[in-house]
């Protein structure tokens, strides 16, 4: 008994060994050749994972760069354009009339009629044609003026009008010298400058 029980523990063991030795060579085997095709099948997918990665950043890149340049252009261009004319045109019309101002000084140096009345005053209106004749044949002689009392009240104040229309004669320094008030024909006028010893 012993002795078979000793011949079945020897067979059990070779078998075992015989296993171990064929799973050894099978393992070989697979160690050789299937793992370079597995080396190379997981290198090869490696590469394309890199390119999308290094491809996708350029994509933000361009995309940030398109909305930066599109707000800095325009801004400066109109900013620019219209502030240059506007300084040019003020500064052009400011010297002529400072130039113009002398002339009222010499229009004092004239004997001077003024007449203050209103365009819509019946009397007024029958002035008109005398003030103009006045105006055409003594020209740099008498200066003759006309003021609207009704569209400036100021000027009403001013002299005092009480009613219209009023005429007042200055000598040739600016001096009221007389006033009348209502319709005045020209000879009376010009009778009142020569009695005021003022030739024209």
């Amino acid at each position: 008994m012993k002795s078979a029980i000793g011949k079945i523990i020897v067979v059990v063991v070779l078998l075992a060994a015989i296993a171990g030795v064929l799973s050894m060579k099978s393992r070989q085997q697979q160690a050789t050749a299937p793992p370079e095709t597995r080396d190379t099948r997981q290198s090869a997918p490696q590469a394309p994972e890199r390119a999308v990665t290094e491809a996708t950043p350029t994509l933000p890149d361009k995309e940030i760069a398109r909305p930066v340049k599109k707000p800095i252009g325009p801004q400066p261009a109109p900013a620019t354009v219209p502030r240059p004319p506007k300084p040019a045109k003020n500064t052009a019309p400011a010297t002529p009339p400072r130039k113009a101002q002398p002339a009222p000084a010499k229009a004092h140096t004239l004997p001077r009629l003024l007449e203050l009345g209103a365009d819509k005053c019946v009397p007024c209106k029958m002035m008109q044609p005398v003030l103009d004749e006045l105006r055409r044949e003594y020209p740099g002689k008498l200066q003759v003026d006309f003021i609207d009392v009704w569209k400036e009240p100021a000027a009403g104040e001013r002299y005092g009008i009480r009613a219209i229309p009023t005429q007042i004669f200055f000598d040739a320094n600016g001096k009221e010298i007389f006033r009348h008030v209502g319709f005045y024909p020209k000879d009376e006028i010009l009778a009142k400058f020569k009695e005021l010893q003022i030739s024209l």
